[in-house]
C-alpha cells in the first residue's frame, strides 16, 4: 500500500498554496519540492486540457509562430471542468477571447499529477479505516 508520508508537509503546504492562489513564486516552490517524488507523481499518462485568455499577442504567436509562451500552469484531465472553470469559455469576443488547448504531456511537462497525489491519499485514508473498523 502507497502511503501519503512521501508526501512532506511542506509538499502539501506548496500544493494548497498554489491551489488557493497560483502564481509564479508559488509554482517555483512546488516544482523544487515536488522534484524528488517518485516518478508516479510527476508524469501523466492521459490527455490534459486547459484554456487559455487570448489577447492579440497571444493569438499571433499562435497563428504566426505555432507556439505560445507558456509558464507554470494548471491543467485538467476532465473537459468539463476545463469548460466551466473560471467563467468558461466565453462567447464574448469583444472583450476576450479563450481557447482550450488538448495535450499529452510528456514527463518533462508535469510538475505534480494532483490526481495521482489525490488518489493516493484517498486509498491510503480508506484503508486506515478499513483497518480501524476490524
Amino acid at each position: 500500500m502507497t502511503t501519503p508520508t512521501i508526501f512532506s508537509l511542506k509538499v502539501l503546504q506548496a500544493i494548497n498554496d498554489w491551489q488557493i492562489c497560483a502564481n509564479t513564486k508559488r509554482g517555483n516552490k512546488l516544482k523544487s519540492l515536488a522534484a524528488n517524488l517518485p516518478l508516479r507523481y510527476r508524469t501523466c499518462q492521459h490527455e490534459c486540457y486547459r484554456k487559455i485568455n487570448m489577447n492579440k499577442g497571444a493569438t499571433f504567436d499562435l497563428m504566426g509562430k505555432f507556439s505560445l509562451k507558456e509558464k507554470i500552469s494548471s491543467w485538467s484531465t476532465d473537459i468539463d471542468i476545463v469548460k466551466k472553470f473560471k467563467r468558461g469559455v466565453t462567447k464574448d469576443v469583444l472583450h476576450e477571447q479563450s481557447i482550450i488547448f488538448k495535450l499529452i504531456p510528456s514527463c518533462t511537462q508535469v510538475i505534480i499529477n494532483l490526481d495521482e497525489v489525490y488518489r493516493c491519499v484517498v486509498d491510503f485514508n480508506l484503508n486506515c479505516h478499513c483497518i480501524k473498523m476490524i
